[in-house]
């Protein structure tokens, strides 16, 4: 349900455009906890020796959860120390994905990110403005 967003413009694109594309996403579901930030990562110095934060454990596309490093991209510790390592860029650089075919995720968790974590209230401008212009880019990515 999308309420008052859908009356935003970049709302009605996002919705537009992934109903051109989902439709010709078939990239296999995996299993996965969902939230790829590093702090959830253990490690004994040498090899990764576990991990955490499990609350969001699903079957989904592999490459969705590096969606978040773009979204919650501002803070200082996991999810910022991965844009600023270009922890997304070497990824999909690694599996052979353009910014072209990421951009579908992008706009399906952007959108469901913006319409669960804020609204069109002024006290949720500054999370507001940075998840549409997220959707912007991707937008633009995706053409």
């Amino acid at each position: 349900q999308l309420g008052a967003w859908a009356e935003v413009e970049t709302v009605q694109k996002v919705v537009e455009a992934l109903r051109e594309v989902l439709p010709h996403l078939d990239t296999p579901l995996v299993f996965t906890n969902g939230d790829y930030n590093p702090i959830n990562f253990l490690t004994d110095g040498q090899r990764v020796s576990g991990f955490v934060d499990f609350e969001g454990a699903c079957f989904e596309n592999p490459h969705i959860g590096f969606v978040k490093f773009l979204l919650w991209g501002q803070d200082d510790y996991g999810w910022g120390t991965g844009v600023k390592a270009g922890l997304v860029e070497r990824y999909l650089y690694s599996q052979n994905i353009s910014r072209r075919e990421f951009s579908p995720l992008l706009l399906l968790r952007g959108l469901r990110h913006l319409i669960l974590e804020t609204s069109l209230e002024e006290n949720d401008r500054e999370w507001r403005e940075h998840y549409l212009s997220i959707l912007e880019l991707a937008l633009r990515e995706l053409r």
